[in-house]
């Protein structure tokens, strides 16, 4: 099943892109979820089943880390409640296929902050409920997957009619149309017969074992090995972990009783850096404490400890750390350095010369497990960590020079087509040595992957910065100070970022009614804040009504960034009618590379 839904999804991605809200050429739904799927399938098949539910865990495993984009998010949700909910199945029926569904769609309703009606969530919702209708008529599951690919197709067209934007535009929410694909892909993988080179664990779902080892997952180079951190600043010397296997009723004596949210509060209580993942009677734990002995005696209480391990982290610092004089002149030059880069506008500051290259990470190429730690970051590992990283997703290797010159310590590649994926991000923050790492988004669909990534990396704090378009992404990275405090760098970015208005020029690819403007293909769109304000048959008319909402009585400073299709012609007569038509405001021009917007705006 999950073969044939990654061919109807790469084959339909196309289809699904161009259902954008906005009738410009950077959709990326269909992208996110067969990207997404892909990977899913990827960790199911290298890890062969016959037995359904072990399979289902591969995929979910696989989905999670590879997610891409809102909808990969969403997608990766929906099945990681699904493999929780047949992780004991050998086969399923159709009941607990249907059951199995329900429980997908509420694990994804909880990992969105807003959830809206006319979305992929709708269709899911609906879908998962008829095929739970349709379970207590009958076993045959072809006719459960039937009922619920038929529910999932209404609930599509009705999105329009939920969603006032999808009305709009005229279209039929994306991510729903991907879901659809994906019900329609089960039900002909159930009617179809098995082709030779599709194994058993390609028609099911998949995941890994909870109980994965992660010390010996460091050891075989499927995880990276942990950081170094200065040992005067560690508060919690002792990293813990264990695998918690939780009695039973029947095995005649008295046990705690377990609850999830409570065993984590209770955690947080003896130290920092807790994460718990629970699933089908086991525990995984892991956290920085100064009383390990005390954690184990108390979790102990539920069930029988199983692969314990502690740490102290001060005395691996104290092996492996250099004298401290040479700490420090390093670390003053490092200082000089970025003192000499702060001055001037966030433009102007970014010349690929002064490129400073993300350390290369030693992370294998197979998905991290549950527990993320952070590699050896090379040539710099003996010092230690930095007080604050930063890591930006671009889409243009221009756009990621800029960033890097302004001391961006790692650069992710993507953008509004070709989201990163959650591993992506992760491997991204885990090459960076410091104690708090920020990320900048820089696009509103890269949020959900990196919020997803945050929660697997357990080493260091990570933020994610309100930088929604790369205009305030550059900003906030000007006002980036490496040897400052996490909570300095954070008000000084907050600040930079929001006092920076975005806009960019687009051409319509469908004819569409959009914020109440009839639009035609081929016309040039002007969005300032992620709101249409011009309409016109000519570029440079565009961009100059654009501009004229971007730029108020107190601008100083107008940046254009040129796109990859712009015509250097155009640009320059674009630049003398700017200055011409605000004279008092300085205009720079930056080539950014950027894809299929021909120019993007910033006013400061």
């Amino acid at each position: 099943m999950a073969v044939f839904a990654q061919k109807r999804l790469e084959a339909h991605a196309g289809e699904i892109d161009a259902l954008n809200v906005f009738p410009v050429p950077d959709g990326d739904t269909g992208t996110n979820m067969s990207l997404t799927w892909k990977s899913g399938v990827e960790e199911m098949l290298r890890n062969p089943t016959a037995h359904t539910g072990k399979a289902a865990e591969a995929l979910a495993k696989g989905l999670l880390m590879g997610a891409r984009g809102n909808s990969g998010v969403i997608l990766s949700q929906l099945f990681r409640g699904f493999s929780k909910a047949v992780a004991t199945r050998a086969t399923l029926t159709a009941r607990q296929f249907a059951f199995a569904l329900q429980q997908g769609v509420e694990t994804a309703c909880r990992s969105v902050l807003r959830p809206v009606e006319g979305t992929m969530l709708t269709v899911a919702r609906e879908a998962a409920a008829a095929a739970t209708a349709a379970a207590r008529r009958t076993d045959d599951l072809a006719e459960v997957l039937t009922q619920w690919r038929k529910k999932a197709q209404e609930a599509l067209a009705a999105t329009p009619e939920q969603l006032p934007l999808l009305k709009q535009a005229g279209v039929v929410d994306a991510g729903g149309r991907g879901f659809v694909e994906l019900c329609q892909a089960f039900c002909e993988a159930l009617e179809n017969v098995e082709t030779p080179e599709e194994s058993v664990a390609a028609r099911s779902f998949g995941r890994p074992a909870l109980d994965r080892d992660v010390g010996a997952a460091q050891a075989h180079g499927d995880l990276p090995a942990p950081a170094r951190v200065d040992g005067s600043s560690i508060a919690f010397g002792y990293c813990t972990e264990f695998l918690l296997r939780l009695d039973s009723a029947d095995k005649g004596r008295k046990s705690l009783i377990f609850h999830e949210d409570e065993f984590r509060v209770r955690l947080e209580q003896y130290g920092d850096s807790v994460v718990v993942v629970a699933d089908d009677g086991w525990v995984k734990a892991h956290l920085h404490t100064e009383t390990p002995l005390e954690v184990l005696a108390w979790a102990s209480g539920f069930g029988e400890l199983d692969r314990v391990k502690i740490e102290n982290m001060r005395l691996q610092h104290e092996r492996l750390a250099k004298p401290k004089a040479e700490q420090d002149a390093r670390g003053s030059a490092s200082a000089g350095s970025r003192a000499r880069n702060t001055e001037g506008s966030m433009a102007a500051r970014a010349e690929p010369e002064q490129a400073v290259r993300a350390a290369g990470s030693t992370a294998a190429s197979t998905a991290p497990s549950v527990l993320m730690a952070v590699p050896d970051a090379g040539a710099d590992s003996d010092k230690p960590p930095a007080p604050c990283g930063l890591v930006a997703v671009v889409p243009a290797s221009a756009l990621a020079d800029m960033f890097r010159s302004l001391g961006v310590d790692a650069v992710v590649d993507g953008g509004p087509t070709m989201n990163p994926s959650t591993e992506q991000i992760v491997r991204a923050v885990s090459g960076v040595r410091a104690e708090t790492v920020f990320v900048l988004p820089n696009h509103p669909n890269v949020e959900p992957v990196v919020r997803q990534a945050v929660e697997w990396i357990v080493d260091r704090k990570v933020e994610i910065m309100p930088a929604r378009t790369i205009p305030q992404g550059l900003a906030a990275a000007v006002a980036f100070a490496r040897e400052r405090s996490a909570d300095e760098n954070r008000n000084a970015m907050e600040r930079a970022a929001g006092g920076v208005r975005s806009g960019h020029v687009a051409i319509a690819v469908r004819d569409s009614t959009l914020d109440g403007r009839a639009v035609r293909k081929d016309q040039y769109l002007g969005f300032a804040d992620g709101k249409l304000v011009a309409v016109s048959d000519r570029l440079e008319s565009c961009c100059l009504e654009l501009v004229g909402w971007l730029v108020g009585d107190g601008c100083e400073l107008l940046t254009v960034l040129v796109g990859a299709d712009a015509a250097e012609e155009e640009t320059g007569r674009l630049l003398e009618r700017l200055k011409a038509s605000h004279p008092r405001i300085e205009t720079e021009v930056r080539y950014g590379g950027q894809p299929f917007y021909p120019y993007v705006f910033a006013a400061e």
